[in-house]
């Protein structure tokens, strides 16, 4: 997965843009129902997000939040594969911007 990402994602999907920003470190696949599971060789740890209510709008966000919060990602501009997925935008059948999806939350140490 690591050496072809591309075949287990696609041009324009999530899991593609965090194994750019990360290459030969992270493995991650999306799952049915908005579920996500990330494995990071360094540092070595392993993520599932999952997302209650089965839609992934939010999915993304909070991923991209996780791994700001975790150090992983210093600088969110900066993660050229990941800044658009950090606030996603919703649209209309218009195609107007009609919000937006932030993750709002902190970890805590236990």
């Amino acid at each position: 997965m690591m050496a072809y990402p591309v075949m287990f994602s696609g041009e324009g999907r999530f899991d593609l843009a965090l194994m750019q920003t990360f290459p030969n470190n992270v493995v991650c696949k999306i799952g049915a129902e908005s579920i996500q599971g990330i494995g990071f060789l360094n540092p070595n740890i392993g993520i599932v997000v999952k997302i209650h209510d089965g839609n992934q709008r939010a999915l993304y966000p909070v991923i991209v939040e996780l791994l700001r919060q975790l150090g992983l990602i210093e600088d969110i501009e900066k993660a050229e594969y990941l800044k658009d997925y950090h606030k996603a935008e919703i649209r209309n059948a218009m195609d107007i911007l009609t919000g937006s999806i932030k993750a709002e939350f902190s970890l805590k140490n236990v």
